[in-house]
């Protein structure tokens, strides 16, 4: 499942950096953050994502959240931008998976 959580990982990412928010929102059914959510705490920041180094998708945060009903994981990954590099930006998602298939909650943006 670690390849699959990549692969999901670097889709959102992929959608955070071309701003594909409705994508965003249709992707996680809007479950914890809309569209405008997550496009309102990118825009706060203020500065402009990139897409990030193959090699940190190596090192993303993935916790198996214990007793869950059905398999789930925390996953955290620091987003990248034109004018800092690695920045202190951050994103939070749980990724489900039953019956072979994975579901995507986009948790949080953390913003310093």
């Amino acid at each position: 499942m670690k390849n699959s959580i990549k692969i999901i990982v670097q889709n959102i990412v992929q959608l955070l950096v071309d701003e594909e928010f409705q994508k965003i929102e249709t992707l996680t059914a809007g479950i914890r953050l809309s569209a405008n959510e997550i496009r309102t705490a990118i825009y706060e920041y203020g500065c402009t994502l990139i897409l990030p180094p193959l090699s940190e998708y190596k090192t993303l945060d993935i916790v198996r959240i214990k007793d869950a009903a059905v398999c789930s994981w925390s996953v955290r990954m620091n987003l990248w931008t034109q004018e800092e590099g690695k920045s202190d930006l951050s994103i939070a998602l749980t990724i489900k998976e039953k019956d072979g298939v994975a579901a995507v909650e986009f948790d949080d943006i953390h913003v310093p």
